[in-house]
């Protein structure tokens, strides 16, 4: 996601909580799932790129070294 590259992954490996589906990523249940997901999105550049930038945006926007280690500071010291 960091590098703006498209992120395909199985919805049950905890991936839901960091990638919105066809917003900053894709997700799939199974294999017939990650098919149709392939197919979809195969051959569209612009929404694959589209979809690439804004998976980039959200890692540094809220993901980013800076942002974490503030919140790693924070709970150590209890103020959140």
């Amino acid at each position: 996601m960091s590098c703006g590259a498209l992120v395909i992954a199985r919805s049950n490996t905890g991936t839901k909580e960091l990638i919105n589906s066809d917003v900053d990523g894709l997700l799939f249940d199974n294999a017939e799932s990650l098919r149709q997901t392939i197919k979809t999105y195969l051959g569209d550049e612009a929404k694959v790129s589209e979809i690439g930038l804004r998976a980039r945006d959200r890692i540094l926007t809220e993901y980013s070294r800076e942002i974490l280690f503030q919140r790693i500071y924070k709970l150590s010291m209890g103020i959140e």
